[in-house]
Formats: C-alpha cells, sequence, structure tokens
C-alpha cells in the first residue's frame, strides 16, 4: 500500500524510527494507516513476546472492541483479524469479562452495514469461535451466526455455508443439534444455488458432527450378530432398534428442506446432481423408512428422467440406500425394478450396470 508524503512525514516527525504496530494504533494518522497497522500486527502477533501482548497489544484490542473505529477501512482490517486474534490472545486474557468484551466487538461489526465487513466476520467465524469455545456460543455468537446466514448479501451467506462443518466441530454433539437446525435448514432453502450446493458438498461432514462421530463411524457395519435365540441377541437387537429410533429423531428435521431443496431444482442439474451426491451418504445418518420412503423415490425420479449428468449420480444413490435396506420385500422390489428398467433394449446407454451390479452381491 503506497503512503502519501505527509503520512510519511508525520511519521518520521513523531518518532525517530519506524514505530511498532501497537504504537501506529495509538497515532492520530488516516484510517487506512491504522488499518494497515491491525493487518501488520494480526501478521506478526506470533513474534511478540507474551508481556508485551499482555501490556500493550491486548489492552488496545480491549479499547477497539469496547469502542469501534468509525471508519470501515480499519472495521474491515478488524474484522478480518478479529479471530486469530483472539485465538492468540485468549490466553493472555484475565476471566471472563475480557473475552465476552471482545465476543460483543465481534458481534457489532457482524452486524455492521457494509458488506465486506460481514463478509469478513462471516469467514473468521469458526476462528472467532474457537477463541471463545462453544460455552459462549448459546449466549453470545448464535443470534450472530442466524444474522449472517440470513444476510442479504449472496457472499455472506455463501461464507456461512462453507464453516459450518467446521463450526459443528467446535460445538460438540449437544450444542450441534440444539444450535445448527434453523441456519442448516434456512441455509438449504436459500434463493441461490451456489449456497445450497456449497452446504449440500459438506453435508456428509455436518450430520457426522451432529451425530457426534468421527468420519465413518455412523457408516461402520455393526458387529457380528450372536446365535438366533440367545439373549445376547435380544439385547443386541434391542440396542439396534433404540439407536435407530434415536437416529431417526435427530436427523427428522433435515428431511423435508432437503426435500424443499429438490422441489425447487428447476433445471439446475449441477445442483440435484450434488443433492444425489450427498443422498449416497445419507444411510449413514438415516433410518431405512426414511430412506425408503422419502429418498429413494427421487433417486428414481433422476435416474428415468434426468439429464444425462444426473443419472449415474441418481444410480449411485439408489445403490447406496439399497445396501441399507433391510426389509427383504423392499430389497427384492427395489432391484427387480432397477434390472426391469435398465435390462430392456431402449435403456438410456450401459452408465447403470457398473452401479447395479455391486447390488446383486
Amino acid at each position: 500500500m503506497a503512503f502519501s508524503s505527509q503520512q510519511v512525514l508525520l511519521c518520521s516527525s513523531a518518532h525517530a524510527r519506524t514505530p511498532s504496530p501497537p504504537r501506529l494504533l495509538m497515532l492520530p494518522l488516516q484510517a487506512l494507516v491504522r488499518a494497515a497497522a491491525w493487518r501488520a500486527l494480526t501478521a506478526v502477533l506470533d513474534l511478540v513476546a507474551q508481556d508485551a501482548r499482555r501490556g500493550r497489544v491486548l489492552p488496545l484490542l480491549l479499547s477497539q472492541c469496547k469502542e469501534l473505529d468509525h471508519h470501515a477501512e480499519v472495521q474491515r482490517a478488524l474484522a478480518a483479524g478479529l479471530g486469530a486474534l483472539l485465538c492468540r490472545l485468549v490466553a493472555d486474557m484475565e476471566g471472563d469479562a475480557e473475552v465476552n468484551v471482545c465476543l460483543a466487538g465481534y458481534r457489532q461489526l457482524a452486524w455492521r452495514h457494509d458488506h465486506a465487513v460481514r463478509l469478513a466476520c462471516a469467514a473468521t467465524f469458526p476462528a472467532v469461535l474457537r477463541a471463545g469455545t462453544a460455552r459462549r456460543y448459546g449466549s453470545h455468537l448464535h443470534d450472530t451466526l442466524l444474522r449472517l446466514a440470513s444476510d442479504a448479501d449472496v457472499d455472506v451467506r455463501l461464507a456461512v455455508a462453507c464453516s459450518l462443518a467446521e463450526v459443528a466441530a467446535l460445538l460438540g454433539k449437544d450444542k450441534c443439534c440444539q444450535y445448527l437446525r434453523q441456519p442448516v435448514a434456512a441455509l438449504l432453502q436459500d434463493e441461490r444455488q451456489e449456497v445450497q450446493a456449497a452446504l449440500l458438498a459438506r453435508r456428509p461432514q455436518l450430520l457426522q458432527q451432529v451425530m457426534g462421530g468421527a468420519p465413518g463411524a455412523a457408516a461402520a457395519p455393526p458387529p457380528r450378530a450372536p446365535a438366533p435365540g440367545s439373549a445376547s441377541a435380544a439385547a443386541l437387537a434391542a440396542a439396534a432398534a433404540a439407536a435407530e429410533e434415536q437416529r431417526g429423531k435427530t436427523f427428522a428435521p433435515f428431511v423435508e428442506p432437503l426435500l424443499r431443496l429438490e422441489a425447487v431444482s428447476g433445471y439446475s442439474w449441477r445442483l440435484q446432481a450434488a443433492l444425489l451426491q450427498a443422498m449416497a451418504a445419507f444411510p449413514a445418518f438415516f433410518t431405512p423408512d426414511q430412506l425408503h420412503d422419502r429418498f429413494l423415490p427421487l433417486a428414481l425420479k433422476y435416474m428415468a428422467d434426468g439429464a444425462a449428468a444426473v443419472r449415474p449420480v441418481a444410480a449411485g444413490a439408489a445403490a447406496a440406500i439399497w445396501r441399507a435396506l433391510r426389509r427383504p420385500p423392499a430389497r427384492t422390489a427395489l432391484y427387480s425394478r432397477l434390472i426391469h428398467d435398465f435390462a430392456q433394449v431402449q435403456m438410456r446407454g450401459l452408465w447403470g450396470l457398473h452401479t447395479l451390479l455391486p447390488m446383486s452381491c
């Protein structure tokens, strides 16, 4: 960034040598210089000694969060670096009071009219949550996430959609189930398809965090069942039924938003393909009845009438659902239908055979 000669003379006359970023922040310089100083401070904070961070940098940050600089350029620089600053300075803060001051400053920034400030806040939300911890999310950050997820600017909503999986991981199972259903449902019904597609691309990871397990844990195969009729077999069956019922209750709120998303997809084959690709991971989260009754009809619909690029993805989703079905009549009926549809002379190419063959194993 080029500075005017007046700014350079002001710095040189006030100080014989180049001042450090904290000293620049205390000088009455123009907004662009103060913004550059905040960026520089964020970049070099790892090199600052702990006593200097506690004695000089932290008071500057607390002062700024209590009374924000009214210049938009400074607010943009602070919003972009606030997450990194908090993660490095939170260990130097004394008690909850100082952390709460910084979170209040972040909330003020997230509600600014300036688009760039809100976009920076959306992008840095996971870092702010990491510093503030999940314990403070409900009281200090939840309303801000809802506000950003419903922002008038599509770039802000897109940034929130891209960060939700990380936010869910930071919140943990209980708080994720409690707080993230509303923003996820809202973003799934967003008017812009790029926002919906971004959320769908991360939906398996997001559902895994809601489930509270590591990636792939929810889809792990069950242990080998003991001999039929034994007490352990009955206990295992009861435990599996209880777990399935709980899973159905946990993920039931996501079913209708997903179906509405498909209903408004129109002629957007990319959005349809993204939804069907995510659907292939649904057996790890939804119950067999939910899969068979709610999602399987969509896969069959696009296998028969979807765009050329969508049909293979739909076949993969149908195959994944077929493997998850446990009732023999449902499995047989689905397999018979697929064989009937795609074994005809007039079938639409051979693209479905690579999916159907593994289903017979």
